[in-house]
């Protein structure tokens, strides 16, 4: 009987270690699995062969909105005289309102990405523009239609100048970054260039108001070496709106290029004025924009000194040592303050002391 029940103790300790086995087994099979889909999942990432993907989502409310949209504007273009209530165009603004709104949303998200996100912000502004294409030119033909024409169009810009930011800065994240000061310039892909540009310009014909879209288009001049239009376009933008800080700093540079020194150090100045005054006005410790601008004065200031003091070596003369004491100045500064907002262990804090260094300070 002892020997019955020892060997049966044996077989089920045997099938019990089997079976401990086979699952210790499948467990193995399955985390190998999972880590090698991942390498697998990151190598095709980073050969561009698959996009990021977002895990940012709103809720899907567009396909309703423009229903609405639509279904309104069509009971305007055939309401009848002595309707009691008739359709308005309220009704149609009202839909493309929450369009804007949900894509203003997604945009200001910590998760959002320009390139994952890109066709979640198409399907949300596409719409809005088209349908407010539409009812602008129903307005048209009616009597006083003016101030309905303003507010599509202002909609209609809107959505273009999300789109356009958008799409610029997924062109900017799928092209390969610099990785130095002597890297060739980046080729940006021309008919996403043309696209963007005649979109910009639809815009700025729909909303000639909108500082953003002149900004956007400011940018793209900047980007392929059009530095006369994009002063242009820069300067309308701060004309609009003269708090615009992002517009005032890429003005200064734009002017650099230009060789327009004096209203480049004004244009940077004003960029850092008014970025420090926005700080304060929400009691915040001015961030990653202002520390920008200050990096940009510094390496504005430097420049010139350098170019003063060789200037001064070959032809010595009263004026170009005070301006080369005066630019050293300014560099030293600047680059000091910058070190004082930059992380210590950033690249651009460790370029900023070793351009301080070799200031003398």
């Amino acid at each position: 009987m002892g020997d019955h029940e020892n060997s049966g103790q044996t077989l089920d300790k045997g099938k019990h270690t089997a079976m401990t086995f086979r699952f210790s087994r499948f467990l193995t099979t399955l985390v190998v699995t999972l880590v090698l889909g991942l390498v697998l999942v990151a190598g095709l990432r980073s050969f561009g062969f698959i996009e990021p993907f977002s895990f940012f989502d709103t809720p899907d409310e567009t396909g309703e909105l423009v229903a609405e949209a639509t279904r309104s504007l069509q009971a305007v273009r055939e309401r009848q005289p002595g309707e009691r209530r008739p359709a308005s165009y309220d009704m149609v603004l009202a839909p493309l309102d929450k369009l804007l709104t949900q894509t203003r949303t997604l945009i200001e998200s910590e998760e959002f990405d320009p390139v994952a996100d890109y066709e979640k912000v198409r399907s949300l502004a596409l719409p809005v523009i088209d349908i407010a294409t539409q009812a602008d030119a129903q307005a048209r033909q009616e009597t006083g239609f003016l101030t309905k024409e303003y507010r599509f169009n202002a909609q209609k810009g809107e959505a273009i100048q999300y789109l356009a930011s958008t799409t610029w800065e997924r062109i900017n994240r799928r092209i390969p970054q610099s990785t130095g000061f002597f890297t060739e310039s980046p080729s940006y892909p021309p008919a996403e260039m043309n696209a963007l540009r005649q979109l910009l310009d639809e815009g700025i014909a729909a909303a000639p108001d909108n500082p953003h879209l002149y900004y956007i288009r400011g940018v793209l001049n900047r980007a392929e070496g059009l530095f006369g239009p994009a002063s242009r376009d820069l300067e309308r933008a701060v004309e609009i709106d003269k708090n615009f800080v992002a517009a005032w700093n890429t003005l200064g540079l734009v002017r650099i290029n230009l060789r327009e020194f004096a209203s480049a150090e004004e244009a940077l100045e004003r960029a850092r004025s008014l970025a420090l005054i926005q700080a304060q006005q929400v009691d915040a410790t001015p961030g990653a924009e202002y520390a920008a601008i200050v990096y940009n004065l510094a390496s504005f200031h430097e420049n010139l000194a350098a170019y003063y003091t060789r200037e001064n070596r070959m032809t010595p003369t009263v004026e170009s040592q005070t301006l080369m004491a005066r630019h050293t100045t300014s560099a030293r500064d600047y680059l000091e303050e910058f070190l004082r907002i930059e992380p210590a262990d950033s690249p651009d804090a460790r370029a900023a002391a070793a351009k301080l260094q070799t200031l003398g300070r």
